[in-house]
């Protein structure tokens, strides 16, 4: 199996709360470091997952 990841870079000041309310893992304001989430649909199912490298500036 081969994983197909890719790195994207969020930047903004509401960066934390644009992602509390998308992913499945709490990403709290003061948080650092690597977070596993997951993207999910309205009803729950599973679409992605992936790893969230938060710093202060930028997630």
């Amino acid at each position: 199996m081969t994983l197909d990841r890719r790195v994207i870079e969020i930047t903004g000041s509401d960066r934390i709360k644009f992602l509390q309310g998308l992913v499945s893992n709490n990403v709290q304001e003061g948080a650092e470091g690597l977070i596993y989430a997951a993207l999910l649909t309205p009803q729950g199912k599973y679409l992605f997952d992936f790893f969230l490298l938060v710093d202060r500036k930028s997630v």
